[in-house]
């Protein structure tokens, strides 16, 4: 203790996992502190709750419609109701949210709170929506009011944590993450996470599968992943047909036919940058008898792909850095990937250019 701080003990908390009473008691008197049970919280979040319950979101919901009893909500008008729904409603649950995803079940509950106080100016009464509720989030320029669809600001938050995975290298919380899954940035691709993610906490699962939307398609699509570039210095961060160092798409997307012959599909950049004698050179770990056979479109494919190959320098004295495309800093927001999230699950329902070039000018004024 440089700094003469010390532990107040009075003021401590003692917390026991499969430990006996009689130990915890002990315990507690030998150090002074009280005794708690798990859950408790923290820093204002709850620790050792399944956020996946109902019930662990209870405060929450109680927050939100304790905020709107005290509000003249039928003095304001759409368009203050709309503020207030931007700056307080939408803000309350942000700190909760930023860590756990909330269910499907809550999210609605919210979305309810959110549509009656809009319409209705009062969450008691009911009435009609004159207007569904995700054109109500779209934004201004596309004929929606601009409000935050909680669903995929809580999905965009949980993204965060992707990122600082990816981007910070020292972190505590980061070694112990490491030491429960080992690779994160192999842990951070949901398709090859798929087969081993049963086996992880409900926090992991839900971090791991942020960023995730249904298409208009209804198809589904990491639109977290895509958005995330490496620039390649030894290789040693990025995985060679996953992460997007090439062109804009993973290699093994843009090169599907020799992906699915190559036998180390989580390899990386470095580990197929190998030493020959007197040169170095790629070595994609597809086998001799693979490479006679092919034919068609895979040979092809594996030609263009030896001839990109061909102009890539490696420097092995330099570290790979990885970029957010959509800023120009490079530096993950929440708003950018909000914004595209968004666009991603509308797509389908798009309007023309020359409806847009009317309605951005409704909101002006």
């Amino acid at each position: 203790m440089v700094s003469g701080l010390k532990v107040n003990f009075f003021k401590s908390k003692l917390y026991g996992i499969n430990i006996s009473g009689e130990f915890m008691l002990a315990a507690s008197q030998f150090l002074f502190c009280c005794i708690d049970q798990i859950p408790f919280k923290f820093l204002g979040i709850q620790v050792g709750i399944n956020p996946r319950r109902c019930c662990a979101w209870k405060s929450v919901v109680e927050g939100l419609k304790k905020r709107m009893s005290g509000w003249k909500a039928r003095s304001l008008s759409i368009g203050g109701r709309v503020t207030m729904i931007n700056a307080i409603l939408n803000s309350v649950p942000v700190y909760v949210m930023s860590f756990y995803k909330a269910p499907k079940k809550i999210i609605k509950q919210i979305i309810q709170i959110q549509s009656r106080f809009l319409w209705l100016g009062n969450e008691d009464k009911r009435g009609i929506a004159w207007v569904s509720w995700d054109n109500v989030c779209r934004p201004k320029e596309e004929g929606g009011l601009g409000v935050k669809h909680i669903e995929t600001f809580n999905s965009t938050l949980l993204c965060k944590w992707k990122w600082r995975m990816l981007k910070e290298e020292t972190a505590i919380w980061k070694d112990i993450l490491q030491t429960r899954y080992e690779d994160l940035t192999i842990r951070n691709m949901q398709d090859v996470q798929a087969s081993k993610i049963k086996k992880s906490s409900i926090w992991w699962r839900d971090v791991v599968s942020a960023g995730r939307v249904v298409l208009a398609d209804k198809t589904c699509a990491d639109i977290f992943m895509i958005k995330v570039k490496y620039k390649v210095g030894s290789g040693e961060k990025t995985v060679f047909w996953h992460n997007i160092w090439i062109g804009d798409k993973p290699l093994k997307e843009e090169f599907h036919e020799v992906y699915a012959k190559v036998v180390n599909k989580l390899g990386r950049v470095c580990e197929l940058w190998k030493s020959a004698p007197l040169v170095w050179k790629w070595d994609l770990g597809i086998s001799k008898e693979v490479l006679i056979s092919m034919n068609g479109t895979a040979a092809r494919q594996l030609k263009e792909l030896e001839e990109i190959l061909e102009e890539i320098e490696i420097r092995q004295e330099q570290q790979d850095t990885i970029w957010w495309w959509p800023e120009q800093d490079g530096i993950f927001s929440v708003k950018s990937f909000y914004d595209r999230a968004r666009k991603k699950v509308t797509t389908n329902d798009e309007l023309q250019v020359e409806q847009t070039h009317y309605l951005k000018h409704i909101w002006k004024g």
